[in-house]
């Protein structure tokens, strides 16, 4: 079925939207006292110093370009319109774009918005004790409903999702990034390579970091943890992991 160029935009917008949300930290950053003794076994201490800032702004950089380039291809004899596709086409790619809404899109832009929506899930059964920092506090209690009775780690189940559905969203037939002429120089195609094993690296210190998780849950809570260990194996996928 054919889309409008225009209906595309809104969703592009969306996965700005979603993806503040999921990488802004839920709730204050954690005493010291509750996250010191945890931060030199933390395999992602360095990756949240910089990484939210920096999906934010890669992710809103590349909508903000793919919905210039839409609103410019759909009127391109203006002046301000041949000047945008000029700024955002790379190698005397051909104007307008075409830059459109394809199966590939549909099915990453679904990735993040449940991805968004099962870690927001997270965000409520935890509340306050949902920190970017590995810490646990005195307060602190062992949440095992709700999604943590499916999985012990769904937050990073959700991250993962959310990844995946980014890389193929920005990178399918269709997008800015596949259109606009970046993909032609060896250059361009090491950069769309390096994002893409960015994210696989995330993605990696995540299902790390619960194993991490899972031994500082097991020494403040004990029996407790190991109880609900049985009951919900599986730290990030039923059936596999």
């Amino acid at each position: 079925m054919a889309h409008h160029p225009l209906s595309k935009i809104p969703f592009l917008l969306a996965l700005g939207v979603a993806t503040n949300h999921t990488v802004s930290p839920p709730a204050p950053v954690p005493p010291i006292a509750a996250s010191a003794r945890f931060e030199a076994r933390d395999p992602a201490r360095n990756v949240i110093r910089w990484f939210p800032r920096a999906c934010k702004a890669v992710v809103w950089t590349i909508v903000l370009c793919e919905v210039a380039a839409i609103l410019a291809s759909w009127n391109a004899s203006t002046p301000i319109s041949q000047l945008t596709l000029s700024l955002l086409t790379f190698g005397g790619r051909p104007v307008p774009l075409e830059v459109y809404m394809s199966p590939a899109f549909i099915v990453g832009w679904a990735m993040v918005v449940s991805g968004t929506l099962l870690r927001d899930t997270c965000y409520r059964y935890l509340g306050d004790q949902f920190t970017i920092a590995l810490s646990i506090t005195e307060e602190h209690k062992l949440v095992t409903e709700g999604p943590y009775s499916i999985v012990r780690h769904p937050s990073y189940t959700a991250w993962i999702i959310i990844s995946t559905g980014l890389v193929i969203t920005e990178t399918c037939r269709g997008s800015w990034v596949a259109q606009c002429g970046i993909l032609d120089s060896l250059v361009g195609k090491m950069g769309v390579v390096a994002y893409v094993i960015l994210h696989m690296r995330i993605c990696t210190v995540a299902v790390k970091r619960t194993v991490e998780e899972d031994a500082a849950l097991r020494e403040a809570f004990g029996e407790e943890w190991v109880r609900w260990a049985k009951r919900t194996p599986y730290r990030i996928c039923p059936g596999l992991y």
